[in-house]
C-alpha cells in the first residue's frame, strides 16, 4: 500500500485485499455503493464525468451519507476531501433541475490535476475510463471532511 494513506483506511483496505470486499454486503445505487455494515465508507465507480466536470453526482439513496453532517442543506455546503494528504475545499451542493432535486459533489481543479496524475502514472487510458474498474473510496473523517482514495480493479490503492 502507498505510505501516505490515512490510517482510516487501513483496516477496511486489508478486507478488501484479502478478497473480503466479496464477503461485505453492499447496497448498491448506480455507480456508487455502501456497505451494509457500517456508515462511514462508500464506494463510487469512475466515470468519465467525474474526472472531466470536477463533480459527480449522488443519487437519492446514497445522499444520506453526506447529508447526516448537515443541520439543514443550504444552497452548497463547504466540505474537505483529503487525497494523498492534501486537503481540498470542495462543496456538497443541492439544486433544482427541471423540478428535480439533484445533489452534487464538487471540487476543484487541483484535485482533478491530483486525480489525473495518479491515473496516468498508472498507465490508465482516460480515454477508456468508463471501461476500466477504478472506484473511488470515501470515507467520512469527521462531519464534513471525507478521505478519498483511488482504487485499481483489484481493490488495491493506486
Amino acid at each position: 500500500m502507498k505510505k501516505n494513506i490515512s490510517p482510516v483506511f487501513v483496516p477496511f483496505l486489508e478486507q478488501l485485499s484479502k478478497g473480503g470486499g466479496d464477503m461485505v454486503a453492499y447496497k448498491k445505487h448506480y455507480s456508487w455503493s455502501i456497505p451494509t455494515n457500517n456508515d462511514y465508507v462508500a464506494i463510487k465507480k469512475i466515470d468519465k464525468s467525474f474526472l472531466m466536470h470536477n463533480s459527480t453526482g449522488v443519487p437519492r439513496t446514497i445522499r444520506n451519507f453526506f447529508e447526516k453532517d448537515f443541520d439543514s442543506i443550504r444552497d452548497k455546503q463547504l466540505i474537505t476531501i483529503n487525497y494523498n494528504s492534501a486537503n481540498f475545499n470542495s462543496y456538497y451542493r443541492i439544486t433544482d433541475q427541471d423540478g428535480t432535486e439533484r445533489a452534487r459533489i464538487e471540487w476543484n481543479n487541483d484535485l482533478r490535476q491530483a486525480l489525473l496524475k495518479d491515473l496516468i502514472s498508472q498507465n490508465i487510458d482516460l480515454q477508456q475510463i468508463d471501461n476500466v474498474n477504478i472506484k473511488s473510496l470515501w470515507v467520512r473523517i469527521k462531519p464534513s471532511h471525507y478521505a478519498l482514495i483511488l482504487l485499481s480493479r483489484n481493490n488495491i490503492p493506486l
